[in-house]
């Protein structure tokens, strides 16, 4: 009996030291994800094969993947992929990827953009929000800092681009990504008044604060998988 004892207690200490168990959740920030580099702006060129081995990284750790609108109710270990900007690069290199390891993204539009060179076009748009894979919040009408906008104009920029969304889409847009990342309290209240639930910032500060100002990992042309790896296994 004493030795029934004794090995249960070894196999516990062995199962608690396999790694950190504790359920945590991790959004991450994409722009383009492309081997054509057609902006000064370098580092935001995620290279496809680089991507890819990411979601494998993901799925090695059993780290599922969610939509942003689904974070406030979501439990358990999450993985919440998000593209600003809405560029082709989604459609041409993210889009066979997420249906080759079943992930889900969200990306944010900026809904004066359809159709211009390297951005996403509305048909993109239509098929991969039909595909149950991608989901699409905002980024605005016309990407300006809401922060330097009066009320009137914030709300226009809201309110303007989840109609045009959800016009192409056919689901409610709840959630956003700031334009270069600013907001204040105003900006928050205006986007709470219009529906949105969930809006993100560029911060990239631990601990979780109000559902409309959370924080996430950029994903850089750089990040290496040692990188990545420090940012999936970190709870956020």
């Amino acid at each position: 009996m004493k030795r029934v004892i004794l090995f249960t207690i070894i196999l516990s200490a062995v199962l608690c030291s396999c790694g950190n168990t504790d359920a945590h959740s991790v959004t991450l920030m994409y722009h383009e994800v492309s081997d054509d580099i057609f902006s000064p702006s370098e580092e935001l060129f995620v290279s496809p094969a680089d991507f890819e081995r990411q979601l494998i990284a993901l799925n090695e750790r059993g780290i599922g993947t969610v939509f942003a609108s689904e974070t406030p109710t979501a439990d358990g270990t999450f993985a919440v992929l998000t593209f600003d900007d809405g560029y082709e690069g989604i459609y041409k290199n993210v889009f066979p990827l997420l249906k080759k390891y079943n992930a889900h993204a969200t990306v944010f539009l900026i809904t004066s953009k359809f159709g211009e060179e390297h951005h996403l076009t509305e048909d993109e748009v239509r098929e991969m929000a039909a595909s149950g894979l991608v989901e699409f919040g905002s980024h605005t009408v016309t990407h300006r800092r809401l922060t330097e906008l009066d009320d009137e104009e914030t709300a226009y920029e809201l309110r303007e681009s989840a109609r045009i969304i959800s016009g192409l889409t056919g689901r409610p847009v709840t959630s956003l990504a700031y334009p270069n990342g600013a907001y204040d309290e105003r900006v928050i209240t205006a986007a709470r008044k219009l529906g949105y639930t969930v809006g993100y910032t560029i911060d990239s500060t631990h601990g979780k604060k109000d559902e409309l100002a959370l924080s996430r990992y950029t994903v850089w042309r750089e990040t290496g998988d040692d990188a990545f790896a420090k940012y999936i296994d970190s709870p956020f």
